[in-house]
């Protein structure tokens, strides 16, 4: 791996898992963490390759599940990874296509320069306990893909149950459309009106003045306008025309 770097100092890193029952193996992560440690990959410049996979045995959900393990176990979010089926020596078509998915997950990288910032140092000791580390995070990923599993399964369960239950009846309280504010008008008109209290009067000229006396007399006229204002406009009625009325 040193010579490696050494050789080519600017390069896409492509790191292989393999697995053992569809299952990362612990001492490839190890491997990985020890390498990253030592040149501190960038994100960037690295991708991932699942190897060796059985195609009858994978579950329509292990890409996704295996990406997510990880992206867990090595703290890197977003990291490519290429899933190879094991192909047999005569296999054309399917040696073909296993390149082709690989190429197709290298060609999203940039190169990019590695230095070694120390060793790589794996005593037996620390291989034996950073293999219980990995093993530890994988069966802790266990437990929360499981409770995640079951709380996924009881909602769609809750969803079934609502979509087989029978219909109900629903009442909605629809409350009545607001009152709009009518404007009225009192217009109040005053008539003056004679009385003369004469006897024997001239037809002719009439009675005299002093012999007659004006009374006023109020009279309350209610108009209401043809158009009622809407509840939007303004609170002042609206100018209507001058009404004729007697002189006071």
């Amino acid at each position: 791996i040193q010579k490696a770097f050494v050789q080519r100092p600017v390069s896409v890193v492509v790191f292989v898992f393999s697995v053992t029952g569809g299952r990362i193996r612990d001492e490839d992560m190890v491997a990985f963490e020890a390498l990253n440690k030592s040149y501190r990959l960038k994100p960037e410049s690295l991708c991932i390759v699942v190897n060796q996979l059985n195609k009858k045995k994978r579950t329509p959900d292990y890409e996704r599940e295996t990406k997510l393990r990880i992206e867990s176990l090595t703290g890197i979010p977003s990291l490519p990874i290429a899933f190879i089926n094991e192909v047999d020596d005569d296999d054309v078509a399917g040696r073909q296509e296993a390149l082709a998915t690989l190429l197709l997950v290298i060609e999203t990288r940039l190169p990019a320069q590695h230095e070694k910032h120390h060793d790589i140092q794996l005593q037996l000791d620390q291989i034996k306990k950073a293999k219980e580390e990995v093993k530890a995070k994988q069966e802790e990923f266990d437990r929360m893909k499981a409770a995640m599993d079951a709380e996924a399964a009881k909602k769609l369960a809750e969803i079934e149950a609502l979509k087989n239950r029978p219909p109900q009846v629903v009442h909605v309280y629809h409350p009545p459309p607001p009152r709009r504010r009518k404007w009225y008008i009192f217009v109040t008109v005053r008539i003056y009106t004679t009385f003369c209290d004469v006897e024997g009067e001239d037809d002719t000229h009439g009675p005299p003045a002093e012999a007659c006396s004006s009374v006023p007399l109020s009279l309350l006229v209610f108009l209401r306008p043809l158009h009622p204002l809407r509840p939007s406009c303004d609170r002042t009625p609206p100018a209507w025309p001058l009404l004729p009325l007697w002189p006071s």
